[in-house]
């Protein structure tokens, strides 16, 4: 599976690369709002290097993070900042999303049910998620509300990019499961250790997922290395990926 992550200032929000990039914040301040720190993510994953649409075929999550200074300036004065568990608003991160993944079994080219395989399914959500950050620590709440089934488009969504692309037509999202509201809700906590004169860095992380869609925990951590690195790395476009 092709993974692509990209984050954009928000006066650049265009352009994909074909492996993870990140992308730092730049200033866009005008008269009234200051928007430092905000930006625009863009996470794509897609199996179109592995040649096969089983299983996880694609997934798509756009959204827009705000630090929380700059989300309290857009509300105006009027914030529920002081009803959270992360007091100092200066630490803290917003940020709201939609996003689409789809799932089919190994064989999309069978109309028939296929049994004992991973049923067609298609999961579209709207999403929304607070962290609070120090420099070397990051915990991460994000909530997900959305539908399965056919109200998700998956059938719509693979069956136009087949036909774009001259790809085969998938056969079987009649056979898909039944429509369903769904609710996800995430946790993640990360830290960060450094090595080296601060140019090697190990973030592991831990946490866990509740909800009809998935119900989850999770552990593991990167390594990376280089020179000015910020933020806690790249993510990928399961629930609880970093703003930062």
């Amino acid at each position: 599976m092709s993974l692509l992550s990209c984050r954009l200032p928000l006066w650049l929000a265009a352009g994909l690369l074909a492996s993870s990039c990140v992308f730092a914040a730049d200033k866009c301040t005008d008269s009234k709002v200051k928007c430092e720190g905000s930006e625009f993510q863009l996470f794509i994953e897609n199996d179109m290097l592995s040649h096969t649409d089983r299983y996880y075929t694609n997934g798509i999550k756009l959204g827009i993070g705000v630090p929380g200074d700059t989300l309290e300036e857009l509300l105006r004065g009027f914030s529920t900042l002081a009803l959270l568990p992360f007091p100092k608003k200066e630490e803290l991160h917003f940020g709201w999303f939609i996003g689409q993944n789809l799932y089919t079994p190994k064989k999309i080219s069978v109309a028939a049910p296929q049994l004992f395989d991973r049923p067609w399914a298609a999961w579209l959500y709207l999403g929304g998620v607070i962290q609070r950050a120090d420099p070397n620590s990051l915990d991460t709440v994000e909530v997900d509300v959305g539908f399965v089934g056919p109200p998700a488009l998956g059938d719509q969504v693979q069956t136009t990019w087949h036909r774009l692309i001259g790809a085969s037509k998938p056969q079987g999202w009649g056979n898909q499961i039944p429509a369903q509201a769904a609710f996800v809700a995430s946790y993640v906590h990360k830290d960060k250790f450094k090595f080296g004169a601060k140019y090697f860095e190990l973030i592991p992380h831990v946490g866990g997922t509740v909800g009809n869609v998935f119900t989850l925990a999770r552990a593991g951590g990167i390594v990376r290395a280089g020179i000015n690195m910020t933020g806690f790395g790249p993510d990928s476009i399961e629930p609880g990926g970093a703003l930062l």
